[in-house]
């Protein structure tokens, strides 16, 4: 959160921005915090999307468009490949998965 929120501050000397993608909803807790202290509003002057859809999104204000990776899905398949490379069936190396990833929108967008 932090380097994000030194990071905004920076930006905001150095470039004109109407919209952040930050890799990680919590990590973009610290653009909220910055862009508040520096009197630009959300989504009014800068949009906001993070990733990962974390619980929080929803209880910010306003509350933070993010992208979905279906982590519970992503984690299920690396457990099924784990699982083939330990049987050594040689399963693991012929397979490919692809997740459709969502973006939520909500009010920072």
């Amino acid at each position: 959160m932090e380097a994000v929120y030194k990071t905004t501050l920076r930006l905001q000397k150095d470039e004109s921005f109407d919209a952040l993608f930050i890799s990680g909803s919590e990590r973009a807790i610290g653009a909220y915090r910055a862009l508040t202290e520096l009197g630009r509003r959300i989504p009014e002057d800068v949009a906001v999307l993070g990733i990962d859809n974390i619980p929080v999104c929803d209880y910010l204000y306003p509350a933070m468009s993010t992208m979905d990776q279906q982590c519970d899905r992503f984690a299920k398949a690396v457990i099924e490949q784990l699982n083939a490379m330990i049987r050594g069936n040689g399963e693991y190396m012929q397979k490919h998965v692809l997740f459709k990833n969502r973006i939520i929108e909500r009010e920072s967008t």
